[in-house]
């Protein structure tokens, strides 16, 4: 699964990339959503994507809460692991997101990226 679908916190839909594990595109509308998909996957499998994103499937393990954003967590999850707190933070700030957003998970995951240790990102490590 090179990308797929996810439901933001406001309702609108991003798309996340497992090779640049990243958003590729964010703040899209489902309309949006299904067009620029069905640009890159064509339409059947855009749509399959975007039902499977608003129903918050699962991607590999059991979400931990059921509030329809288990996607979202997993997805920042990745961005702080592979990119660090900054770059995270930077990324919310860009979808209008606040630092309270940051999932727990999220946090610790960054935890021992080494290349995100700098005073911004040792102030977020140390909420745990």
């Amino acid at each position: 699964m090179a990308s797929y679908m996810l439901k933001q916190p406001d309702g609108l839909i991003a798309i996340f990339s497992s090779v640049v594990d990243d958003f590729t595109y964010y703040d899209l509308t489902p309309e949006q959503a299904l067009e620029c998909g069905t640009e890159q996957w064509g339409r059947r499998t855009a749509q399959e994507k975007l039902d499977r994103a608003l129903a918050d499937e699962r991607l590999w393990k059991p979400h931990t809460t059921d509030d329809g954003l288990g996607r979202w967590r997993e997805s920042l999850k990745t961005i702080a692991f592979r990119h660090g707190i900054k770059h995270l933070k930077k990324v919310l700030e860009e979808i209008g997101q606040g630092d309270a957003e940051i999932p727990q998970e999220a946090i610790e995951a960054a935890r021992d990226v080494e290349s995100d240790m700098d005073h911004e990102s040792e102030a977020y490590k140390s909420r745990m």
